[in-house]
């Protein structure tokens, strides 16, 4: 049975990154997210800010905070882990 809190999310960010220190740098760009559940579906454009920090040539952490345009596109901060493939 599918709750009907889940919901899933698409998201397709371009990034301008500007190196600060050889593991370090920033990034900021648009992103839009396709956001579905069960009841309806929706598009959100929103900017992300960001830090980045090189652990390895294949992986990386970053901090980002997005800036919502729309009432369905809060703001919010995560913390996320990247794998170049």
């Amino acid at each position: 049975m599918h709750n009907p809190n889940y919901f899933y999310e698409t998201d397709a960010p371009t990034y301008f990154k500007y190196h600060i220190y050889p593991d370090f740098n920033m990034f900021v760009g648009p992103s839009i997210n396709y956001v579905f559940d069960v009841y309806n579906a929706k598009l959100k454009v929103r900017t992300d800010l960001g830090l980045a920090y090189i652990i390895t040539s294949k992986l990386d952490l970053h901090i980002k905070y997005a800036i919502g345009f729309e009432e369905i596109t809060p703001n919010g901060l995560t913390l996320d882990l990247g794998y170049k493939l």
